[in-house]
């Protein structure tokens, strides 16, 4: 099966990721929902730029018309949750449910 990298970056090319400690994590919803653009990966999870903390909720990346390109669910920096990824036309192409970092589950279209 081929995995699929939800974040271009050459920090993980494999999608995988790790919880960040505990001493950085948000009360902040679950229910928020931002660009990529505005998220840094780092130590193996993934951060808000703006402020020195664990990022949880959902993170999307579009292309540069405004369509969607992928869309991840994180908890506390890790992937936890749905992952989908699609084509120019807005229709899916992959998703994916992962559970502690790791993918768990993938349909591709």
């Amino acid at each position: 099966m081929r995995r699929y990298s939800v974040f271009i970056t050459d920090d993980d090319p494999w999608g995988e990721s790790e919880v960040a400690p505990e001493t950085y994590w948000s009360n902040a919803p679950t229910e928020i929902k931002v660009n990529q653009k505005d998220l840094v990966y780092r130590n193996g999870a993934l951060f808000l730029s703006i402020k020195n903390m664990a990022f949880s909720g959902t993170a999307f990346n579009t292309d540069s018309n405004g369509n969607y390109k992928s869309e991840a669910t994180y908890l506390h920096g890790q992937l936890n949750g749905d992952v989908a990824f699609f084509y120019a036309n807005g229709k899916k192409r992959f998703i994916g449910i992962n559970e502690n970092g790791k993918l768990i589950f993938s349909k591709k279209y």
